[in-house]
């Protein structure tokens, strides 16, 4: 239910095309780590290097992450920000 309200109030938003691919695909990778993980976003900032407030943003679809979040994030998730 929750991918759902966030992909819907992304897609209602205004945000770019591209934005919105990165924020979906970053998301449900996050999301999908954390769970083969079983960490908390908490333990997953830690080893991104960004903060907690960062990690609930980007999973959550309130902001799209820098490129240097992005990148940090995906050094630790795997995958590409070309995806």
């Amino acid at each position: 239910m929750t991918d759902v309200w966030m992909y819907d109030r992304i897609m209602s938003e205004g945000i770019s095309p591209s934005e919105r691919r990165i924020m979906r695909d970053i998301s449900k990778d996050m999301l999908n780590y954390r769970a083969r993980e079983n960490i908390s976003q908490r333990e997953l900032a830690a080893r991104c290097k960004v903060t907690l407030q960062t990690i609930n943003s980007v999973e959550n679809g309130l902001q799209t992450p820098s490129k240097l979040t992005e990148t940090k994030i995906r050094l630790v998730i795997g995958g590409s920000e070309n995806d």
